[in-house]
């Protein structure tokens, strides 16, 4: 089975798929910055340009200090440096290099510095699922799942071997249907994009902000 490629997203996916996920980077962004206000009666020019949502990768660029004992420039610390002190340890357990979900936020970290420095490649189909249906006289004897992270037009998918059942005769009529999703040229491989998009959002929702909601309402 080979894939067949009648058209490729619209370029206009693209514009969309950055936007998402500029907002979303920068809704973390607006609530560390909620996070600081709600703490410090004022701040400087200087101290607002430096709140960002920490997104760290490497667990000892998150605490790491000075010889001073001040939290060393882009580290996670920095970024939060005036908010409640009671948020650090919370945002900490948010960040990628604990795995898991929150990995997810690497993801979209990434993602933001290419469509803003850059632009985000135009998005590409790519396989998700694969079924085979051998016919009422057939069976599936063997199969072989062997799609490329990113598929193009004529790329083998599968390859699939159907034989009669015992005691029936006749023409097998074999099909087999793909389905797909959109993905990035740039980016992990098999980035199934939007379904990632709806993982970030939903995490985002659900385990971001209700934590520090508290801090937020002050």
């Amino acid at each position: 089975m080979r894939a067949l490629i009648v058209k490729q997203p619209p370029v206009d996916l693209s514009l969309l798929i950055g936007d998402c996920v500029h907002n979303m980077r920068a809704a973390l962004d607006h609530i560390a910055y909620q996070l600081a206000i709600n703490c410090m009666e004022t701040l400087s020019e200087s101290e607002a340009k430096s709140i960002e949502f920490p997104i760290i990768s490497n667990p000892d660029d998150f605490d790491r200090m000075t010889k001073k004992g001040k939290p060393a420039y882009g580290t996670g610390l920095a970024k939060i440096q005036y908010a409640d002190p009671a948020v650090r340890p919370l945002i900490e357990a948010m960040q990628p290099y604990n795995g898991g979900d929150w990995e997810l936020l690497a993801l979209l970290h990434d993602l933001d510095r290419i469509d803003k420095h850059r632009e985000l490649a135009l998005s590409i189909a790519m396989s998700q699922s694969i079924e085979v249906d051998c016919g009422d006289n057939a069976r599936l004897q063997t199969f072989s799942f062997e799609p490329p992270d990113r598929v193009e037009h004529d790329d083998v998918l599968c390859r699939f071997r159907c034989v009669h059942k015992r005691g029936r005769k006749g023409k097998n009529e074999a099909k087999a249907n793909a389905t797909f999703t959109v993905a990035l040229r740039e980016g992990p491989e098999g980035w199934a994009i939007v379904e990632q998009l709806c993982a970030i959002d939903d995490l985002i929702r659900d385990r971001v902000i209700p934590p520090l909601a508290p801090f937020l309402d002050a």
